[in-house]
């Protein structure tokens, strides 16, 4: 199972004996999706999946979130990064200050869409 995970994700390692903690940051967080996906889960919750890695590890992530939603595994993503929002997102939930501001369906949702309803503005 491991060895499909580095072959799939393409994570770089030396060898499955390698510890994580001496990975990059992409290949470290790649591991952790590879290991919450063992046990073939039908929701698979990601709070901020690519902050701090670099743009490489970061279309990584977003093909294996694509490659996981063509399966049927329902993704929750959680993340500050409109970007990434726009690009994953079949509908977004929009919550600022603790109160959610705006649900908008996939064909909604662009950069301009999030902020306005973020910060409660009625978008022109």
């Amino acid at each position: 199972m491991t060895q499909r995970y580095v072959d799939d994700f393409r994570i770089k390692v030396t060898g499955q004996e390698q510890t994580a903690g001496s990975l990059s940051g992409g290949n470290q967080q790649k591991i952790v999706i590879g290991r919450a996906l063992s046990t073939a889960p039908r929701l698979v919750i990601l709070d901020e999946p690519t902050r701090g890695i670099d743009a490489a590890a970061r279309g990584d992530v977003y093909s294996i979130i694509h490659k996981l939603k063509a399966e049927g595994v329902a993704i929750m993503l959680i993340s500050s990064d409109m970007e990434e929002i726009v690009e994953l997102s079949d509908r977004a939930v929009v919550v600022f200050s603790g109160r959610i501001r705006g649900e908008l369906e996939k064909s909604e949702i662009s950069q301009a869409s999030l902020m306005a309803a973020s910060f409660g503005v009625a978008e022109e």
